[in-house]
């Protein structure tokens, strides 16, 4: 497993600056620096949306997909830093890392623009898809809010059989991993719509919640040892998924009831 530096990481969360139209510009720059090919590069612009999604391609040898997304964006009123660049700047860093070695999966890292806007850029890019595209789809995995605390699942937007793997991971790495559900929706939802299993990964939890609106969600909010784990977890969670195969006639499954509730969702898988 090939890691980015802490610091480089680090560097790429501190250029949260500007508005989301500079967001979309650094998001972009960093994808270069990171070793994404010009070629493979592309911003697709979203109607209704001064802001593109910012998509880096990473061709694999084999015909499935696995989507790895993040909302760029953030409300006006704050820095944005948790919600939701901690996601849009890990980005480069997971593609940088999974580049290094073979894999078998496409994988499609995209920024989304709009989340705060109905989260229409995720709309958008899903509605652009063909059936057979949709089709090919492995696993939606969703980059929000992380740097709070230890990695956290979003139960109700998590998939059974995504949330065992990543759990698996977390065990195998002895690192600690929460199940909390939160309220509204999420960037994974017009995948869910389209029957593509998908895995929300997030920070919050009942007692950090506040942190999130302005103006405390800045850079004095951020764990970074909590954030850097995230992100080690995500690189070796998207090694194992594209080593993955899905069983034939698989469909996605909830998590169990139990599972599902904020009280009950604050337990942590420690080692």
């Amino acid at each position: 497993m090939t890691l980015v530096g802490e610091k480089i990481v680090l560097s790429r969360l501190q250029q949260y600056g500007g508005d989301d139209t500079v967001r979309e510009t650094t998001l972009r720059q960093i994808f270069l620096e990171a070793g994404c090919p010009e070629a493979q590069l592309t911003v697709q612009a979203v109607p209704h949306l001064e802001q593109p999604n910012v998509i880096c391609m990473l061709p694999g040898t084999g015909s499935r997909t696995i989507v790895v997304g993040a909302n760029f964006d953030h409300v006006a009123a704050g820095d944005g830093v948790i919600d939701n660049w901690s996601g849009a700047s890990m980005l480069p860093s997971l593609m940088q890392s999974l580049r290094a070695a073979p894999h078998t999966h496409t994988f499609a890292f995209v920024g989304f623009s709009g989340l705060h806007a109905n989260y229409v850029g995720s709309k958008f890019y899903v509605s652009q898809m063909r059936p057979e595209q949709v089709k090919g789809i492995d696993a939606m995995v969703d980059l929000d809010m992380l740097g709070l605390g230890p990695t956290m699942m979003w139960a109700k937007r998590t998939d059974l059989r995504l949330a065992g793997s990543l759990m698996q991971m977390a065990d195998a790495m002895k690192m600690p991993l929460g199940v909390v559900d939160l309220a509204g929706e999420a960037d994974e939802e017009p995948f869910t719509e389209k029957h593509v299993c998908t895995v929300v990964v997030h920070s919050v939890t009942p007692e950090n919640s506040q942190i999130i609106h302005p103006p405390d969600d800045n850079y004095k909010a951020v764990r970074w040892d909590d954030y850097f784990a995230s992100y080690r977890l995500m690189v070796a969670y998207l090694t194992k998924l594209d080593g993955a195969t899905v069983p034939k006639g698989y469909t996605c499954k909830g998590l169990p009831a139990s599972m599902t509730t904020w009280k009950g969702l604050g337990r942590l898988l420690k080692p």
